[in-house]
């Protein structure tokens, strides 16, 4: 029997973070290598995580679990022992990774950029007499956002800059 290709973790939490829990149960079954158990170190190394933060959000998720709050998010229970240390099958890691908030499905949004056209326009708006947050809300931006743009442009700049420093390019 030819030997199995080991995805890297990400791999599988990108393939699998699209897919329903019975899809992705399916697909993570084909792979027997993930049901291994290991332990924290290799967790660390097989999820891409420092040792240091997998045994922070270990101790964080056994504190939060221990006090009923739920935190299915945090890290995921170990499946068993080491000795005592704690203990964790592959298919778990990936499976918890796929669902933790961040970037991707239900995690945090990828960050707009504006062009000078648009920028140019929010800015006319509030310079037109319109207020920061009525502009805003009409174009469908932040307050915050539009806010520096327009203390640029009063300033004279030719082109109002990000709040984060970045160029619109």
């Amino acid at each position: 029997m030819a030997e199995e290709t080991r995805l890297t973790c990400t791999e599988l939490v990108d393939t699998v973070r699209e897919m329903t829990p019975r899809q992705r149960d399916r697909y993570l079954a084909r792979h027997r290598w993930l049901g291994e158990l290991v332990d924290m170190k290799t967790a660390a190394t097989f999820t891409g995580l420092g040792y240091t933060t997998v045994q922070l959000y270990h101790r964080q998720a056994v504190r939060h679990r221990r006090e009923g709050d739920d935190v299915a998010w945090m890290w995921p229970e170990p499946d068993g022992k080491f000795g005592r240390s704690p203990a964790w099958r592959l298919r778990t890691l990936v499976v918890a990774r796929a669902t933790m908030p961040g970037r991707g499905k239900g995690g945090a949004k990828t960050r707009r950029r504006y062009d000078d056209e648009f920028r140019a326009s929010a800015v006319g708006l509030v310079l037109g007499g319109k207020s920061v947050k009525r502009a805003a809300s009409e174009v469908g931006i932040p307050a915050a956002t539009l806010g520096p743009w327009v203390a640029q442009a009063r300033k004279g700049a030719t082109r109002p800059e990000t709040t984060d420093g970045e160029s619109g390019d």
